[in-house]
């Protein structure tokens, strides 16, 4: 191990997270329960044999029962077992905001959460950190789990992962980007709600005559298509990094 040396045989959160996502596999394919009654007996060895470190900022756990090091990784792999516990075994519905980092911070699930609390529902919205080159993977993990109902879409995604999904609503379509995702007879749907949040500020705005916009990513796509529908008769004056692309965005639009 990179941090200690543990006994021969002695059960690492590691190994045991290998081997939680093939008996799943091993479900999907066969359809043995057997296979799902092995992985629910996985969440008292994180819960209660790991030792855990609780503090201010949550809890941090180790990688196996007989240390006491620190190992964020092991937290990940907890979080993402005890997920997929509740959703595959439980067959309880989830959504998912997906970004880079969205366990950095995202505030999606916890408004989520609240929300679907106060309705007596047992959906929960859960961060999924992924790397750009799994996130082809995810989506087609996603298009098959009937668990998943849909969810958000955060930084670096909101455009590259347009192309894996099913359809794409028109709207955002024409914007660009999309920052939601939608399964509806099975099919993941993109959507762009920063549009309409950002109409609907704007129309508590007066005509402007001249409008400065910062940047061209992927909210500020929706922005950008807004306020051209909202102020037709406005100068406007675009700062980007790359000016090759706010004008490829902009021709794109009178298309």
């Amino acid at each position: 191990n990179r941090a200690f040396f543990i006994p021969k045989n002695t059960p690492t959160v590691v190994n045991t997270s290998f081997i939680v996502h093939a008996l799943i596999d091993a479900y999907e394919v066969t359809g043995n329960s057997l296979c799902l009654d092995i992985v629910k007996k996985t969440i008292p060895f994180y819960t209660n044999d790991l030792n855990i470190d609780y503090s201010d900022k949550g809890a941090c756990f180790s990688y196996t029962p007989i240390d006491n090091t620190k190992v964020h990784n092991a937290k990940q792999l907890y979080f993402l077992i005890y997920c997929l516990n509740i959703t595959i075994i439980q067959n309880i519905k989830y959504a998912l905001i997906i970004g880079a980092n969205p366990s950095h911070g995202a505030r999606s699930p916890k408004l989520w959460n609240k929300v679907y609390k106060s309705q007596g529902s047992k959906i929960r919205m859960y961060p999924a950190d992924v790397k750009k080159e799994k996130v082809k993977n995810l989506i087609q993990f996603l298009k098959k789990d009937p668990s998943f109902i849909g969810g958000s879409v955060t930084i670096p995604y909101k455009i590259s992962i347009m192309q894996y999904l099913d359809k794409i609503d028109n709207k955002a379509k024409k914007i660009g980007s999309i920052n939601t995702i939608k399964k509806i007879n099975e099919k993941l749907i993109g959507f762009n709600t920063d549009y309409d949040g950002s109409i609907t500020t704007l129309n508590k705005l007066r005509n402007k005559k001249k409008i400065l916009i910062l940047g061209c990513g992927g909210a500020e796509k929706a922005v950008i298509f807004s306020l051209l529908k909202k102020f037709k008769n406005a100068k406007f004056y675009f700062y980007n990094r790359s000016y090759s692309k706010i004008k490829k965005y902009l021709i794109s639009l009178n298309h």
